[in-house]
């Protein structure tokens, strides 16, 4: 979103707090929702207060993936 936005809205923090010690077995209880664009549409920002270059949706997720590093 902001590189559509021009920087106007960004995503949030996704942040998981752990069960509170007085109910250690509380059930935790996550949802998600994600989405792409269909491969190798343009994104392109509208006005706004950053300028972003207009990027490969297929080349933009394939280097966040990337750039992933679980270990």
């Amino acid at each position: 979103m902001a590189r559509w936005t021009g920087g106007r809205w960004r995503s949030g923090r996704h942040r998981v707090l752990p069960p509170s010690p007085d109910a250690p077995d509380e059930d935790l209880l996550s949802l998600v929702y994600f989405y792409e664009c269909d491969p190798h549409t343009t994104v392109a920002p509208i006005a706004g207060p950053v300028a972003h270059e207009p990027v490969d949706s297929s080349v933009y997720l394939r280097d966040k993936l990337d750039a992933i590093n679980v270990s």
